[in-house]
Order: C-alpha cells, then sequence, then structure tokens
C-alpha cells in the first residue's frame, strides 16, 4: 500500500436545520462537505465543495507566507560583512 499524505481534517456540525456537515481548511479555500441522501446504491456518498476565503482569512495566509518568506531569504552579505561572496553559483 502506498503511504497516505494528511491533506486536511475535517470537522463534523450541525445545521440549524438538523442535517449534519463537516467543513475544514485546504490552504486558503474553506471545504465543505455534505452527505448526500440517495436510496441509489450507486449514488455518491458525499458532495465536497471548495469556498473562497474572506478577505481578513486571505490577508492572515499572505501575511503568514510573507513572513515564511522572509524566514527561508539567505543572510545577504551586507548583514554579515565576514562572508566573502564568489563568483560560483553553487
Amino acid at each position: 500500500m502506498s503511504k497516505l499524505i494528511p491533506l486536511t481534517a475535517l470537522w463534523r456540525h450541525t445545521s440549524s436545520a438538523g442535517k449534519t456537515y463537516y467543513n475544514g481548511r485546504l490552504g486558503e479555500a474553506k471545504i465543505l462537505m455534505f452527505p448526500i441522501e440517495s436510496d441509489n446504491p450507486n449514488a455518491p456518498a458525499f458532495k465536497i465543495m471548495l469556498a473562497e476565503p474572506d478577505e481578513a482569512t486571505k490577508q492572515d495566509y499572505h501575511d503568514a507566507d510573507r513572513n515564511q518568506l522572509d524566514r527561508d531569504q539567505p543572510a545577504s552579505t551586507a548583514q554579515h560583512p565576514n562572508i566573502v561572496d564568489d563568483d560560483i553559483p553553487f
């Protein structure tokens, strides 16, 4: 069997109408999963939908990405004058 890689997690909720649904996140997108009620044994069990994030969530993710990029950047030689850079790219 192939190694399973976790993608996301979903949480169970109950709507005001008493229906069960699940939600979670995949990156910036919100995942909604609804059970499909059908007597057809060949029918799918769930409908999965993606919703665009609201502006506050988008900003949170962009801020987190920007902070991660800042941490991932190599230190410049201007910040560390004892480092001598050469022409070899590796």
